[in-house]
Parts: structure tokens; sequence; C-alpha cells
């Protein structure tokens, strides 16, 4: 029994291939029980996102739709104020007591972390599962850099508080959410990195300005 469960959070801004692929390789590695994918309702380190939350956690639902331990998760949208992801993790554990959580995100999203809400104690609390495309070169701040040094676990099993964080390397990572929705917007869109049921909805509710 794995007794582990993965926590993907994102704008999701669309659900797109990079999303897809990451969480298949995670669930052929068998990590986890189930992997929650948890759109972000209002981020707190973006602008005003143009896509409300409804459509967003609608075009996750599509393109996760055939992934058998796959859940998408909107409890972001039912909290006030900025959705912090150490609030998501912290009523995740507090729902699965006995489960051992691990939040799923980039590097590039991970090099940032000291300008996340209360990252010192989300760094404390949380497991983390980073990924990245293979041969990436970390390039960050000293300590950030420390911490990665200092925090990183060879495997799942040795994985504790003080080893904390794991390392994934995979191709699909370098599809954005930012670089799809400018090939849409000047109409060089590859329909190859967005599944056709989310193409569709992206048509039918006529966002990001083209259909595609």
């Amino acid at each position: 029994m794995k007794n582990k469960i993965g926590l993907f959070g994102g704008t999701f801004n669309p659900t797109h291939k990079g999303h897809t692929g990451v969480v298949k390789k995670i669930l052929e590695l068998s990590l986890f029980d189930q992997i929650y994918v948890i759109p972000s309702a209002k981020p707190p380190h973006r602008e005003k996102v143009e896509v409300d939350f409804h459509h967003r956690f609608e075009m996750a639902k599509l393109a996760f739709q055939s992934f058998e331990h796959v859940t998408i998760d909107s409890r972001e949208n039912s909290r006030e104020g900025p959705s912090y992801a150490l609030d998501t993790f912290l009523s995740f554990k507090e729902e699965f007591k006995q489960k051992d959580c691990f939040w799923i995100l980039g590097i590039d999203s991970f090099l940032t972390i000291r300008e996340w809400h209360e990252w010192e104690r989300l760094i404390e609390a949380a497991n983390f599962l980073i990924v990245s495309r293979p041969g990436h070169e970390i390039n960050s701040k000293k300590r950030v850099n420390q911490i990665l040094k200092e925090r990183s676990a060879r495997s799942i099993e040795e994985c504790s508080r003080e080893k904390n964080i794991l390392h994934l390397d995979s191709l699909d990572f370098e599809i954005s959410s930012s670089k799809v929705r400018l090939e849409i917007e000047t109409a060089l869109f590859d329909p190859n990195k967005i599944d056709d049921s989310v193409i569709n909805y992206i048509n039918k509710n006529n966002l990001y300005s083209k259909s595609i």
C-alpha cells in the first residue's frame, strides 16, 4: 500500500498535454494512490486570470476524463481570498490524515518558492515532487539551491521530514499554458498540444478570443 497522494496545482489555463503527460508518467511510476488536480481559483502571484474558474475546471475534467486514479478538485474555489498553496496543502492533510501528501510542481515554479505565501512553513510541512526537463540546469539564488541540496531524496521511500524533495524528469513539461494561449491568439496553434475535447470546449465557449 503506497498510502501517498499527489497534489497537482496550477491555473490550467488551458489544460494541455504537458499537464496530462506529466500525470501519466507519474501514474506509470505508481508513486501515489491518487492524484488530485487542483485548478487555482485566485492565483496570488498572477494578475486576474482571463478565463474564469468554471471553464478552467471543466477543461481539466475533460483532459483527464480517461485517467484512473485522478480527481479534479474544486476546493480552492470554495475559499475566500487568494489561493495559497499552503492553505490547500493543509486542507488535504486535514482530510487525509493517514496519507503522505506530495505537492507536484515544475522546477521553474519551485525556484520562485521564496516569493510564496509563508513559504518556510510550506517547505517544512509538505513533501514535493519537482518536475523538470531532462538535463535542465538549475539557475537560482543560493538559498533555493541550498534547500534542494539539503532536502533532496533519492527515492520516495527515502522521503522524510528532513528529506522531502523528489525529482522527476519529463519532456512533457516543455509545453506551457502561456505559450499555448499565445499560439491561439496569433493563429499559430499546434492542435497536438491539447486534447480534442478541450479544443472543442474552447471553441464552443469562445475562450481565448479565437477558434482553433
